[in-house]
């Protein structure tokens, strides 16, 4: 059942959404039938006769239907990214930009920040920090009041992080909390920014990172659960990453954050990750293989959620590849040794310069792509 189930998933295609959709922090989803303008300040909404109003701080994402015969490339890039096809999904956007009939058609404006925006998540997938820069520097360009004015900058500030460029992401937060003063952007970013350069002090570690980061969790719990399961994500990992891990409260934190239904895409594939590592590390830990079976099951199964649901999530992909990988080729049964090396030539082909996969072709005897 396995093989069948991670063959699917893979092959799986997001169908077009047919209303609007408002994704809130809380985690409820608010189905709508138009969003007619979405700002770093505010998202502004039709349903029926009624207009109404979301501050920018309580609003996750923002879904546009996409059933329009006028929207079919823009479509069509969508499911390019769902296929993780990330620089063919550039070359679509760049096309749907460039068709002056839709850009000239004032009820499809939104089209511009939502393309830009996820030509910078795309490079983002490719790891390719300086096309992601040039992406978002686009978008805020030619959209300066877009919703995703934030977001775009915390993305390029994480893809620097991940290129290992700490000095650029330090600036690029720095830039992100003066413009919560500068533009008036929702405080709710400032406190991200905050977070993000605790993340990046190396001098932080252990208990003395626990405990700053508690002080974030405390401090951003009742207005910005986000930023507090951020925090929360970050105290998960740094519990597994000690000399002696606790297990236990590193699960119920991850475990926490996925039940509460309020946290981005980033922390939320952290969360799956923290729990696929979590059942890793207990399996380790038996002698007897058989009784280790289940542990490496339900560390393949939360790190695979993390690939087939958290495809843009470039920084934590690869990695979880491995450890999927690693966990069913540990498994008694042949079906799913099978399956994990199915996985590792998925990686040969989509992450062919990942150090993780060039370690997990080493664990398993496979020659590179």
């Amino acid at each position: 059942m396995l093989p069948n189930l991670i063959t699917a998933a893979f092959l799986l295609a997001a169908p077009a959404l047919q209303s609007d959709r408002i994704v809130l922090t809380n985690g409820k989803v608010m189905s709508v039938d138009r969003v007619t303008s979405e700002t770093y300040k505010e998202v502004v909404y039709k349903t029926g006769t009624t207009e109404g109003r979301k501050p920018a701080q309580d609003v996750i994402e923002v879904q546009h239907a996409t059933g329009a015969a006028a929207l079919e490339d823009f479509d069509t890039a969508l499911g390019l990214m769902n296929d993780g096809d990330w620089g063919g999904a550039i070359g679509a956007f760049n096309e749907v930009l460039a068709d002056e009939r839709l850009m000239g058609n004032p009820r499809y404006a939104w089209v511009v920040q939502h393309s830009l925006f996820r030509q910078a998540q795309c490079n983002n997938a490719l790891g390719d920090a300086k096309g992601v820069s040039a992406a978002v520097d686009a978008l805020l360009t030619k959209v300066p009041d877009s919703f995703f004015f934030a977001p775009a900058l915390k993305l390029k500030a994480q893809a620097a992080t991940d290129a290992q460029d700490a000095a650029t992401a330090r600036k690029v937060y720095e830039e992100l909390a003066a413009a919560v003063q500068s533009k008036g952007l929702p405080e709710r970013w400032g406190r991200e920014s905050e977070l993000g350069l605790i993340l990046l002090d190396s001098g932080l570690k252990g208990n003395d990172k626990i405990r700053r980061l508690q002080q974030i969790v405390e401090k951003n719990r009742e207005l910005y659960p986000t930023v507090a399961n951020g925090a929360n994500v970050a105290i998960g990992t740094t519990m597994l990453e000690m000399e002696s891990p606790d297990f236990d409260a590193a699960e119920k934190f991850f475990k926490d954050i996925l039940e509460s239904g309020q946290a981005d895409d980033l922390t939320e594939a952290a969360a799956w990750s923290g729990l696929g590592d979590v059942a890793y590390k207990r399996a380790l830990k038996f002698d007897d293989p058989k009784q280790a079976d289940g542990r490496f099951l339900d560390a393949a199964l939360a790190h695979l959620r993390v690939i087939l649901m958290h495809k843009e999530v470039v920084s934590l992909v690869p990695r979880s590849i491995f450890y999927a990988s690693d966990a069913l080729t540990r498994r008694q049964d042949e079906t799913s040794k099978r399956q994990g090396y199915f996985l590792a030539q998925y990686a040969n082909t989509k992450f062919p310069r990942s150090a993780w996969t060039e370690r997990l072709l080493q664990a398993l005897n496979l020659k590179p792509k």
